[in-house]
């Protein structure tokens, strides 16, 4: 483009665009902060993934303007994670109150370690295969998407159970 003028309407004209794009994402939100990661890395691009509860707590005060902030905020999620094995009335409270605001978010519940596997492995490939399994039922539109993050973050899991194994085997014993 050699007309200035048009040159800079069309980097305005792109802008919303790209603001438009980051506005498409769906706003996940998980109560429990073990979740966020693995839920960020399966979502991929299409979710943006908060946390609703700080960690760890210090104020009573300071932590409910932190999470009345944080719901206000959040209060336009697509879909909330939050543990059966959680027993924590904070965010029974908070997951109540967003829910209560947004009648269009859905609520899924995930994992129950208590009666998962109890080693780490077994713990992580059911944590992973439980949000894969939210993040389809809420947006089946990117469940290609989310198979192919779900099978990378599987990968990664093994890759971690075999280096540890590896680094635990060459190890020396004490006699």
């Amino acid at each position: 483009m050699d007309d200035p003028k048009l040159a800079c309407f069309a980097l305005l004209l792109s802008i919303p665009a790209v603001a438009d794009a980051a506005e498409r994402r769906a706003l996940i939100v998980v109560a429990d902060s073990r979740d966020l990661e693995v839920t960020q890395r399966i979502g991929g691009n299409v979710v943006e993934v908060e946390a609703i509860l700080p960690t760890p707590i210090e104020d009573a005060a300071e932590d409910y303007r932190y999470c009345n902030a944080q719901a206000m905020r959040l209060r336009h999620f697509g879909l909330y994670l939050f543990r059966t094995d959680s027993s924590c009335p904070r965010e029974g409270f908070w997951r109540e109150r967003l829910a209560a605001s947004n009648g269009r978010g859905r609520v899924h519940q995930i994992g129950n370690r208590r009666q998962a596997a109890t080693d780490p492995h077994g713990l992580r490939v059911q944590q992973a295969t439980q949000v894969h399994l939210a993040l389809v039922s809420a947006l089946p539109e990117h469940k290609a998407s989310f198979d192919e993050n779900l099978m990378s973050e599987l990968r990664r899991i093994n890759a971690l159970r075999t280096h540890s194994a590896a680094l635990a085997f060459s190890q020396p014993t004490n006699p």
